[in-house]
């Protein structure tokens, strides 16, 4: 399959769908409406709201479209593309979100916090690899003589952890 860049670098901005109503539909469609290309809806199994919209159902769709299967999931994302297939859409038709990196770029592009950080998150990057790290989420159950155990331990916290410290 090509991928959604394929699609937006060939100009054939006509009768876009977006196949697969989940987050990752919704991050296409926020990035496609940032670069002005305007999508006719998302399809998928059934009908059920997706950005403020009625999604069409595989029995309702166009076989003439553009299909971006959003989807990272490969075994879900084949899936789509086999169902859109059989509903007659033409391979070259299906264009694909088929690394995570595309995810990413696109949220780099939707949001400007993530240029802010990104650059002193990467520094993080690799930096303690194959050693053991602990991904601290706060919760209303977390309690400092958890956190006193980890002590000397490489840590990631996020959010307002720091209030649990009185310095």
């Amino acid at each position: 399959m090509k991928t959604i860049k394929d699609l937006i670098l060939s100009g054939n901005n006509e009768n876009i769908y977006i196949a697969g109503g989940g987050q990752y539909g919704k991050i296409v469609a926020m990035y496609l409406e940032k670069k002005g290309i305007e999508y006719v809806g998302a399809v998928d199994r059934k009908v059920k709201g997706f950005m403020g919209e009625t999604t069409i159902t595989y029995d309702q769709l166009n076989a003439e479209g553009n299909y971006i299967v959003a989807s990272l999931n490969y075994e879900y994302g084949i899936q789509i593309k086999d169902e859109l297939l059989t509903r007659g859409v033409k391979i070259e038709n299906i264009y694909s979100i088929d690394r995570l990196e595309i995810i990413q770029e696109f949220f780099e592009e939707l949001y400007d916090y993530s240029k802010k950080y990104a650059p002193g998150i990467r520094e993080y990057k690799n930096k303690y690899k194959g050693e053991t790290c602990f991904i601290i989420g706060n919760g209303p159950s977390l309690r400092v003589e958890d956190l006193d155990k980890l002590v000397g331990k490489h840590c990631f916290a996020a959010n307002g952890i720091y209030k649990m410290y009185s310095y």
